[in-house]
């Protein structure tokens, strides 16, 4: 999928060039923008639309947000032989033409797209403001969320703000990251008036809440500390927000959109379509049927071994954890290995990623949502918006204390830099948030750096099977900012 894919609503636009005005007239069947987008039935599902293309961008988040941080590696299986893509990921070595990186940059211009031909569509119609500004608001909301994930992994990137109408009209300059910050800003702002708050808002859809965290946390990324502080007041006194008692309910299948939802990506359990899997690359391996059976509670148990483990927690992770916190057992579990050629015997207990397992009826058909932002959150970027201003704040203290009141630790007596971050890597396990907190903070090359020398210095640590070793240079050159896919630079001049 291209960039291209931004041709899907209105391509059929310039299917015919002819200047006779018969021709020009909308068919009353063929789909068009121009007589699609005519009722509040048509704009309706086309805001649908706009969500149904989140899941194409958050079922491998992981990779680029977590997978290549220090929280995860891999676990190398020696029977698959050739190197994997996701590899490369993990040991900063990614390719131009790695097929997960072109996946992250497609998935959200698709969603740039279809939220840009709604935002125009409701522009130009005659809809009651009642009905349209709410939708206008949804539209806004999602296309900040793609930019903002495309501008902190990409930087520069071509910027698209109505539909276009010919392939020419694709190969758009890179726009410069302030340039792209800016209109996120605006389009949050907007949002943020426009939508309703949680307590009024159909689960699962975009709040007003929703856009002010998301404003915040482009706010802190920039270093705003005053405006980040600003937008996240109208999340944390918000009715229908709070932290859950229990840290587990924030994850539970069965408490989606629940009080600590801010904002997830929505799935449903069984075979139409919209189930979640980004757990199962997670599992080790090798697993018996059996075990995959008692890890997952599916009735059709299956093997599937002929795969790395990716995104397994590192040693290093796990061990930063203080005692008693209760975030440890719930996100990481343990699980004993087969025989194989990577251990033909004693093969060893591997961790994985509990997190967001449950039970669920059949293999690869999971309903776990995917948490984009919750509470815990808000109230971490909170209070380091007020501890930048002060670093001596009791307001921000008190947050950072209310989140780990809820994991079971001690309240700090006093706060730092280090402490905030410190606490956003344990409550945000594996959300992915690792990378890019690195990235924003300066710390991604020396603590990157330092892991790959703790790699080569033990292997095995590493989850490298005896005898076997990594592959030469990982993680002596990192990357802070992707290239734009190879595929994509191919299709416009433009991208070098």
């Amino acid at each position: 999928m291209k960039i291209r894919n931004i041709l899907i609503l209105s391509a059929a636009i310039s299917l015919g060039s002819c200047s006779e005005s018969f021709l020009e007239i909308n068919s009353e069947t063929d789909l068009t923008t121009g007589n699609y987008f005519q009722t509040e039935g048509d704009l309706t599902a086309a805001v649908n639309g706009i969500y149904a293309a989140l899941p194409g961008i958050y079922n491998n988040a992981w990779m680029l947000g977590e997978f290549a941080s220090d929280n995860t590696y891999y676990a190398l299986n020696i029977s698959r032989g050739d190197v994997e893509e996701e590899e490369q990921i993990a040991n900063h070595q990614t390719l131009r033409a790695n097929p997960n990186t072109a996946e992250k940059f497609s998935a959200n211009y698709i969603l740039i797209a279809r939220a840009n031909q709604v935002i125009v569509s409701l522009e130009s119609g005659s809809f009651d403001p009642s009905f349209a500004n709410p939708l206008r608001g949804e539209a806004l909301f999602l296309r900040a969320l793609a930019y903002f994930d495309l501008v902190q992994y990409f930087g520069a990137i071509p910027l698209f703000t109505e539909p276009v109408e010919s392939f020419e009209d694709t190969r758009q300059p890179l726009a410069e990251p302030s340039e792209v910050y800016s209109l996120i800003i605006s389009d949050l702002n907007e949002a943020g008036n426009l939508l309703p708050g949680k307590s009024s808002q159909l689960p699962g859809r975009a709040t007003s809440e929703a856009a002010y965290t998301l404003l915040g946390n482009v706010h802190v990324v920039r270093e705003e500390w005053s405006l980040a502080e600003a937008a996240l007041n109208n999340v944390i006194n918000a009715l229908g927000l709070g932290l859950e008692e229990n840290y587990a309910n924030a994850f539970s299948p069965s408490n989606k959109n629940g009080r600590e939802s801010i904002f997830e990506v929505q799935y449903l359990e069984g075979p139409l379509g919209f189930a979640s899997a980004f757990t199962y690359p997670w599992l080790p391996v090798p697993l018996s049927a059996s075990t995959y059976g008692a890890l997952l509670g599916v009735s059709d148990p299956q093997e599937d071994n002929n795969r790395q483990t990716f995104n397994m927690p590192t040693k290093e992770f796990i061990d930063s954890f203080e005692d008693g916190d209760v975030r440890l057992d719930y996100s990481v579990d343990y699980v004993q290995l087969e025989p194989s050629a990577n251990y033909p015997e004693n093969p060893p207990v591997h961790p994985f990623i509990s997190k967001f397992l449950h039970p669920h009826a059949n293999f690869g058909q999971a309903g776990d949502n995917w948490p984009v932002y919750r509470y815990a959150e808000a109230k971490l970027l909170m209070a380091e918006a007020l501890f930048e201003q002060n670093s001596g704040s009791t307001v921000a203290l008190a947050h950072v204390n209310d989140v780990r009141a809820r994991a079971g630790l001690e309240p700090l007596t006093s706060l730092t830099k280090d402490a905030i971050l410190n606490e956003r890597r344990h409550e945000l396990a594996f959300e992915n948030k690792r990378y890019l907190d690195l990235k924003r903070t300066g710390r991604l090359v020396p603590v990157m750096t330092a892991m790959g020398e703790a790699i080569r210095a033990n292997p095995q640590e590493y989850y490298f099977p005896p005898g076997t070793t990594p592959p030469p240079g990982v993680l002596t050159s990192i990357i802070t900012e992707y290239e734009i896919p190879t595929a994509e630079a191919a299709l416009n001049p433009n991208i070098d």
